[in-house]
Order: C-alpha cells, then structure tokens, then sequence
C-alpha cells in the first residue's frame, strides 16, 4: 500500500508537489511472526508535517508475547506509546509516539 499526500488544495501536485509512504504488511504461518513495515517518507509539500505518531491495529490475532518496534521490545500501555490486546475483541493495538516522517517503522509481534 502507498499513501499518498498533498497540500489538499491547488495544482502543485502536478509540479510534484507531493509525498508518499509506502506501507508494507507481512506474515509467516509457520513462524507466527507478523511485521509492519512504515517506510520513510519520500517527496514534499507545503503544509507537510515533520513528525508523525502511528496507531496499528491488527485483527484476529493471538495475544503476543512481545511486541518490538524497529528491534526494541515496547512495553504494554493502555496510554501513550505501547500495545495492548483486547482478547474479547482478539485486537492488538500498537500506538507509537510521533517521530520523524523520514524514519522507517518496523513493528514485529
């Protein structure tokens, strides 16, 4: 998936006047091991924001031993940056305080 972002008003996109994030999602049966990948940023526009915070929630999902973030395990935290699973619901929510919008995200569970 690729997001893309403008200044949301006027022409300029046309002078590549925009940005894009390219997201990736993968998972391995056999190893139980779920990774997101949020890639830097790459272009620019008026009006872009220089940090970013990120909330993931996956569905349908065991609860996790650890969750890591760019190979640092994250503490859980119904608040803040962290996870938290919700075993009614079988969701894991993941939030991450803003960083840079150049920086690569990895979350592994």
């Amino acid at each position: 998936f690729t997001l893309y972002e403008d200044a949301g008003e006027g022409l300029e996109y046309l002078a590549g006047e925009y940005a894009t994030t390219d997201i990736n999602y993968n998972e391995t049966a056999e190893a139980q091991r779920h990774q997101l990948a949020i890639h830097g940023q790459q272009g620019q526009y008026a009006g872009q924001l220089t940090r970013r915070a990120h909330e993931a929630q996956f569905l349908a999902t065991e609860e996790p031993q650890v969750v890591t973030v760019n190979g640092l395990p994250l503490a859980r935290s119904t608040a803040g940056e962290g996870w938290d699973y919700n075993a009614k619901e079988r969701k894991l929510i993941v939030r991450i305080a803003a960083r840079p919008i150049a920086d690569k995200i990895i979350i592994v569970y």
